[in-house]
């Protein structure tokens, strides 16, 4: 499984928002400015065959209508899934109207895009012998919010999107080869400097700590099992 890693920052930071792409296919997350880092890459829209958004805060998701109207404007052909949380449609239509004074449907009317409940993805074939499947987090009041797990092969990916210490967190620290796990450097809605400590001393995976601020880096390097993969980046497992 080859992971490009398109951004790893927060919205403070100076790297570009946490972002990757799967295999080439499968892109995770569309902070603002995707579309442009993406025609950066040179990178055929074509070949992306599935979009998963992780929750529906604006750093995750808001260069989603312009990535449609991109794909509307050149014609695609090819089929697209977006996966995320259940209200991401709605929320798109309300984004458009904005950006566009335009209606979501004058666009996918003539795209083949369907979207996916992501509360509904359990073990999900997306590609050849690729699965996916969600994971609920937490994430203050956000009510859905997700992390995921992609499966090729006997390896396992975890990516989690934003969180804190939670169940569904644990869970995937017990099923994946590699975990891209959000850390901050302050107590709430994000997992903590200390408490990723904790985790990687209690579950023995590989950790890539992503959406940090430039402040903890020094620090999350002296860890154990810890890795910082920089934007432009790949990596494989």
């Amino acid at each position: 499984m080859k992971v490009r890693v398109i951004g790893n920052g927060n919205i403070t930071s100076n790297n570009f928002n946490a972002s990757f792409l799967i295999n080439d296919k499968i892109l995770v997350d569309a902070p603002p400015g995707m579309l442009k880092e993406l025609k950066k890459l040179n990178k055929n829209l074509d070949e992306i065959k599935v979009i998963v958004i992780t929750h529906l805060h604006g750093d995750h998701y808001f260069d989603l209508p312009f990535i449609i109207l991109n794909e509307y404007a050149r014609g695609r052909k090819e089929k697209l899934i977006i996966v995320g949380p259940k209200e991401l449609k709605k929320k798109l239509d309300i984004l458009t109207k904005l950006a566009f004074n335009n209606r979501l449907n004058k666009y996918i009317a003539n795209l083949n895009i369907f979207f996916l409940d992501a509360n509904t993805v359990q073990n999900n074939q997306v590609d050849n012998d690729f699965y996916l499947s969600s994971i609920k987090l937490v994430h203050g009041e956000v009510k859905s919010n997700y992390g995921y797990i992609f499966k090729q092969g006997e390896k396992a990916l975890g990516i989690t999107g934003d969180t804190e210490m939670c169940p569904g967190l644990t869970y995937m620290l017990k099923k994946v080869d590699l975990i891209l796990i959000d850390v901050n450097d302050k107590k709430g809605k994000h997992l903590d400097l200390n408490n990723f400590k904790d985790l990687v001393k209690t579950y023995q995976t590989n950790y890539i700590p992503v959406h940090f601020p430039d402040e903890i880096e020094e620090e999350l390097l002296k860890l154990k099992n810890v890795k910082i993969i920089y934007p432009g980046e790949e990596f494989y497992i």
